[in-house]
């Protein structure tokens, strides 16, 4: 890597952020082309353009902001596209996982700390580092159209169960090296987690259903209710202790419900995620790399090697046992592991704070910038490569007649009604059906006014196909004269 330039980084706003999106739209296209997945791309392009690199970025409050806002959004992605049926079905899987890509990192790394001369606070830390991870690659999964597989559904809960427990570790240990591991310190910790899945969990529903019957569907304002609801969750979470992605996530879940699979909230929320918050995450994390680190001396590479192996061996092991214990295919066994290998925010997070505390040298924080590196690779790449081999099987596999595409049809007459039955409809649509929404109206013949109601039933079809546009459903309208009306509907 060569040295920083001597010319200043960008300060211009306008033209940083015209940077930020020249590389949101040429770096996944350039990686794509060598089927590596776009993410890798905006992951490489902030190594590239960060302090680190050719110094063009700066990594200030800005970019930091821009970068947590987009980690906090993919968790709230998470919680908000998780199945709860499938979670619901699959919940002891869940926790199954969880426990085990949480406990062999934290184990095995605690071991390795003390292998390598740390103190027993340190060598606990580092084995809550090497155990929490984040879901860099699951909006991959959301594109191979595995949002709601079981092995997604699984990992999603897992990662919860082990970063949640993670960064309890850090706060006990955090506690312990203040002297404040006392009763009170247990008790504020349980009754602030309680206050905060009460008010989220129990309190957020309620306050969305009377929301949401007051607003119209698909108004501008019901997304801000969503980012509101997201990032006042966010910082719950945070003054009750733990961290905000731990809030982002639990508003996810209590929206989940709320919020119709398809539909025009659940693209825009999709789309402005996508487009832009994700986006400047993936920047954030590439632009906290320093490739640096490889020519550090010898212990350096030891310990950055031995948190690598540790790393990524444990996670994989979780992974093989919950294929053997689950009976899962080998495609989803490298998924899970494809999804709870990176690590980023939630890792640094934990390595920081040892950092401040004494607890971890700068040797370590080298590790833990290599870990992220590599890992940050090796995720996106798993899950690209097995997560398509386990989409082409999920298609192939025999389906039940419960699960054989529907096709959609409805009737409109009403100007006022047809926005809430397109909703319907959208919401009744099979999301991988290839089959467009069909849309109809009936008009009555009449004899020379059957022209004039013609012209204003092709009126109300425009309006319903630009409203459905807005969904990314494809509609089919149709018009039909007929004397009756149901028997217009049926020739339909």
């Amino acid at each position: 890597m060569h040295a920083a330039l001597p010319t200043p980084p960008f300060s211009d706003p306008v033209l940083i952020f015209a940077l930020a999106m020249v590389v949101f739209l040429v770096a996944p296209l350039a990686l794509e082309r060598f089927k590596v997945p776009g993410l890798i791309g905006l992951i490489l392009a902030g190594v590239l353009l960060g302090p680190h690199g050719f110094h063009l970025l700066e990594l200030d409050s800005t970019i930091e902001l821009l970068g947590t806002v987009g980690l906090l959004y993919l968790m709230f992605l998470a919680g908000e596209e998780i199945d709860l049926h499938g979670f619901r079905r699959y919940r002891g899987k869940s926790v199954g996982f969880g426990i085990m890509t949480f406990l062999l990192p934290q184990v095995v790394g605690a071991g390795a700390g003390l292998l390598l001369g740390m103190s027993l606070p340190s060598a606990i830390l580092l084995g809550a580092v090497l155990a929490s991870h984040t879901l860099l690659a699951y909006p991959l999964t959301l594109r191979l159209g595995l949002g709601k597989q079981r092995a997604v559904t699984i990992a999603v809960g897992g990662t919860m169960i082990a970063d949640t427990t993670a960064l309890l570790v850090l706060s006990i240990v955090a506690a312990a090296a203040h002297g404040q591991l006392d009763l009170l310190f247990w008790i504020r910790l349980g009754a602030s987690l309680t206050a905060l899945v009460g008010v989220i969990v129990f309190g957020l529903p309620r306050l969305a259903r009377w929301f949401f019957r007051h607003e119209r569907t698909g108004s501008p304002t019901t997304f801000v209710f969503i980012l509101a609801a997201l990032f006042s969750g966010a910082y719950l979470a945070h003054l009750a202790g733990v961290e905000p992605i731990v809030g982002a996530f639990l508003v996810g879940l209590a929206l989940n419900r709320l919020i119709p699979a398809q539909g025009l909230l659940t693209n825009r929320i999709h789309f402005v995620g996508d487009a832009f918050f994700i986006p400047f995450f993936m920047l954030f994390v590439g632009m906290l790399i320093d490739v640096r680190v490889f020519t550090a001396g010898l212990r350096a590479w030891l310990i950055m090697g031995t948190m690598v192996v540790v790393a990524l061996v444990t996670k994989w092991l979780a992974a093989w046992i919950a294929e053997r214990a689950f009976g899962y295919e080998p495609e989803e066994r490298w998924v899970l592991f494809g999804l709870s290998a990176p690590r980023a925010s939630a890792t640094l997070a934990i390595a920081l704070v040892g950092y401040e505390l004494g607890l971890f040298d700068d040797v370590v924080q080298n590790g833990v910038i290599v870990l992220i590196l590599i890992t940050s690779f090796v995720g996106p790449w798993v899950v690209e490569r097995y997560g398509r081999r386990l989409a082409l099987h999920e298609e192939r596999r025999a389906s039940t007649p419960a699960e054989t595409p529907r096709r959609v049809l409805i009737s409109l007459s009403n100007p006022e009604t047809a926005g809430a039955l397109v909703d319907l409809g959208v919401l009744l649509r099979e999301r991988s059906s290839s089959d467009p929404l069909s849309v109809l109206t009936v008009v009555p013949e009449d004899g020379g006014r059957a022209e004039e109601r013609v012209a204003s039933a092709e009126k109300l079809l425009s309006r319903a196909v630009a409203y459905a546009a807005g969904a990314d459903v494809p509609v089919q309208p149709l018009t039909r004269v007929d004397q009756n009306f149901a028997t217009g509907i049926q020739r339909g």
